[in-house]
């Protein structure tokens, strides 16, 4: 019977290599994995002198909603009371400390950090506190992938649930995401939409039952090509592309 088989180093079955290109206008990277920026980390950076204290309470922002991991993010808080002591802080822990600025505003800048294990996304608050005030926002770092679960079986009849993360960031609206299969001579065999990304990461966590091969998938290497485009293209931004070994 034939069977999907393990390729070479692989850490799953199934699954014989990955590589993907993330894009997003804001968070732009090389043809790649994403790499870390050659930004400061440093979360006490200077005050900000620019600009008029707001009236209506203290207020921190982060220059997005959702990052790949190990970029950095720029934080910006205001009306707070020039000259107090201050402190930032991420999940309760201390990242840096300053003094507010006249206009009552600050900045700075830290890194997105790496994931915890093999979670493909985290949540994480950011925190400002200045004398007995505080003010506080969320954001999320998450990773480039595109996988499916199970990932042995009978490449006949093998029904699977895709997830993919960060094929949206920073998109407007949803995004639909495809997969393209390249059968091992090269060609495209087929596309297939699988959904549509929601959230600030543009991910779509888990989809429908899907037939991993929705029709008769010869032996050899196959590549998965995602990306958000209906028409293949192997220049497509952002893709990742995943190679399957069907053996006898």
């Amino acid at each position: 019977m034939t069977r999907l088989r393990m390729g070479a180093g692989a850490a799953l079955a199934l699954v014989a290599g990955a590589s993907g290109v993330a894009a997003s206008a804001a968070q732009p990277s090389p043809d790649r994995p994403p790499a870390p920026p050659s930004a400061s980390a440093d979360a006490s950076g200077p005050a900000d002198a620019s600009g008029p204290a707001g009236a209506s309470g203290p207020t921190v922002t982060t220059d997005h909603a959702c990052y790949l991991q190990q970029r950095q993010i720029k934080l910006t808080a205001s009306s707070f009371a020039p000259g107090d002591r201050y402190t930032v802080a991420v999940d309760r822990r201390q990242l840096g400390s300053g003094t507010v600025a006249p206009n009552g505003r600050l900045t700075g800048t830290f890194s997105s950090g790496r994931l915890f294990g093999r979670s493909p996304h985290q949540g994480h608050t950011l925190s400002v506190t200045a004398g007995s005030t505080k003010a506080s926002t969320n954001y999320q770092v998450t990773r480039f992938t595109a996988d499916f679960a199970p990932s042995a079986g009978n490449p006949r009849t093998l029904l699977v649930r895709f997830s993919a993360y960060a094929f949206g960031l920073d998109a407007r609206r949803p995004e639909t995401l495809y997969v393209h299969y390249l059968a091992p001579g090269g060609h495209l065999r087929d596309s297939v939409a699988l959904g549509h990304t929601h959230g600030a990461c543009g991910s779509l966590p888990r989809t429908r039952l899907h037939r991993l091969f929705p029709f008769l998938a010869q032996t050899g290497h196959w590549r998965l090509q995602f990306d958000t485009n209906h028409r293949y293209s192997p220049a497509s931004r952002p893709r990742l592309i995943r190679t399957l070994v069907v053996g006898g």
